[in-house]
């Protein structure tokens, strides 16, 4: 095998392995991305979480406060619109909740509010026998629905006496309160966790799969918002999308992508250089070892390299090999010559009838 081709064959061993080791740095970057995406995922959704129960938690401290107080045992018995306005009325914009209904123990409504300005919603958003079947497997229902005025979500309770704090006693009535989810309470909460919030029926649709996308600097995840049997009612879809992630990705892509090219562009400029410098060198002398022949090497013999030195020796073995031949043909010319004599003499002495001197 030439030398020339052991050194490309040793150039392509190297390409392939730099190659190699370029495409595992690659692939290990990917695997420390994807670690973190994951990790922030699982941040944003318990953060999400979070959020939402912070959200919530006003609703449903108005629904468990506002229900073991004796002014509101009081009330249910004897009502009074200017109480109820100066306590009820006020607590919807202190605790920015949409709507609330006063019932008695037999579910009859006792009073009712909304600063939605919906009419509708000053009726019972339920019957009596849906109320009661409401609060008998437990006091303290969560749940939501839909309602002319949209998706709301509703936060229940008995009333009973203030000293009641353990919740125990006979309920003396029952409160409701409700939130709206619009879109504005959507942006809210959008805003605060940097996700792009989605109402979808369940209806009409499945659970949206988690998506964890990295190299797209996707993650969305979905959230249950039951009905008041515990089923599905709707999915509250958010999407958030972190462009560090895929910047991030998109700068491995191209790093990758260059490194492979940087070092495909070295070893071919290096063997082209080691091909020109080593391999037609080794060639021009090779011919002319074989040709026998100094004009191969005609011009090498003026280079100051080692393959310069080489040409120059071999220029004067040639040299001295010619000087030989010379002194070689002039040997055998003598020697023809003599044995052409020792002929005449032999052939001389025969005519004389003599015997041949020389054999």
């Amino acid at each position: 095998m030439k030398v020339t081709t052991r050194l490309t064959l040793l150039f392509l061993a190297f390409l392939v392995l730099i190659t190699g080791a370029v495409f595992f740095w690659g692939i290990s970057e990917n695997r420390i991305r994807d670690e973190l995406f994951s990790e922030r995922a699982q941040k944003t959704g318990r953060m999400f979480d979070k959020m939402l129960e912070l959200k919530g938690n006003s609703l449903k401290t108005l629904a468990f406060d506002y229900t073991f107080w004796d002014e509101m045992v009081k009330f249910v018995s004897r009502p009074s619109k200017r109480w109820a306005e100066q306590n009820i009325d006020i607590s919807l914009n202190t605790y920015k909740v949409s709507a609330a209904w006063v019932f008695k123990t037999d579910f009859s409504k006792v009073y009712s509010v909304n600063n939605l300005k919906d009419d509708k919603l000053s009726q019972s958003p339920l019957g009596k026998e849906e109320l009661k079947k409401l609060f008998s497997p437990g006091w303290f229902p969560h749940f939501f629905a839909y309602t002319p005025a949209g998706l709301l979500e509703f936060r229940g309770a008995p009333i009973q006496p203030s000293a009641d704090s353990a919740r125990k006693t006979t309920p003396q009535g029952f409160f409701l309160t409700a939130k709206l989810w619009d879109g504005n309470y959507l942006n809210e909460i959008g805003d605060i966790t940097d996700c792009r919030l989605e109402l979808l029926p369940s209806g009409a649709n499945k659970r949206p799969a988690d998506r964890i996308e990295p190299a797209q600097g996707l993650l969305s995840f979905s959230r249950i918002l039951p009905d008041r049997e515990g089923q599905p009612l709707v999915y509250l879809l958010a999407v958030s999308e972190l462009p560090s992630f895929k910047e991030f990705s998109r700068w491995g892509r191209l790093q990758l992508v260059g490194l492979v090219i940087f070092f495909t562009v070295f070893l071919a400029a290096g063997s082209s250089l080691i091909l020109f410098w080593i391999g037609i060198p080794l060639d021009e002398l090779n011919r002319s070892l074989k040709q026998r022949d100094l004009k191969p090497i005609s011009k090498l013999t003026k280079d100051r390299s080692e393959f310069g030195d080489l040409a120059r020796q071999i220029s004067r073995s040639f040299d001295q090999m010619q000087e030989l031949q010379v002194f070689h043909d002039a040997a055998v010319g003598r020697e023809l010559k003599m044995i052409e004599k020792e002929q005449e003499v032999n052939s001389l002495l025969k005519e004389l009838g003599r015997e041949a001197r020389y054999k």
